[in-house]
């Protein structure tokens, strides 16, 4: 594969993506490239008298707890105003299901500790927080490890 850049000044922004044929692989690379360039960087959270912008990127997780979904980050927990599979289509790729009411950002991840009874338990880099893994959903978040630290 072939990566180029062209810099031509005073023209609008486009990339372009030439393939033989249209594979999953293709199909996955677009879907990448749109989240990341339509992804504003910073997320809206709070309630309705107290709006926090956040970077997405120092985003832990999200968890859906009585109904309302919560956002982390090392320090503080927010109330985020969209539901988990809002969330799921919206955030950049390295964000991935952890669980039925959970999303776990894969780059702030330390360590996983599996369990025998199928909850795991995720830890995260400079922070206290840990949230739930689903014996269901271990081997996405596993998957999406490597393909966006280990490669």
């Amino acid at each position: 594969m072939k990566i180029s850049l062209e810099i031509k000044p005073n023209s609008e922004e486009e990339i372009v993506i030439r393939v033989p044929s249209v594979t999953e692989n293709t199909l996955a690379l677009q879907d990448a490239i749109t989240k990341l360039v339509n992804n504003p960087g910073e997320i809206s959270l709070g309630d309705k008298d107290n709006e926090t912008f956040v970077a997405v990127r120092e985003l832990l997780f999200f968890e859906t707890l009585d109904g309302l979904v919560f956002a982390h980050t090392a320090t503080v927990c927010l109330e985020c105003h969209k539901k988990l599979y809002e969330l799921e289509e919206e955030l950049p790729p390295y964000f991935v299901r952890s669980s039925k009411n959970g999303i776990v950002n894969v780059m702030k991840i330390r360590s996983i500790q599996r369990s025998i009874t199928g909850v795991g338990e995720i830890s995260f880099l400079a922070s206290a927080k840990k949230t739930n893994l689903s014996r269901m959903y271990y081997q996405n978040v596993r998957d999406k490890i490597q393909e966006m630290r280990l490669k």
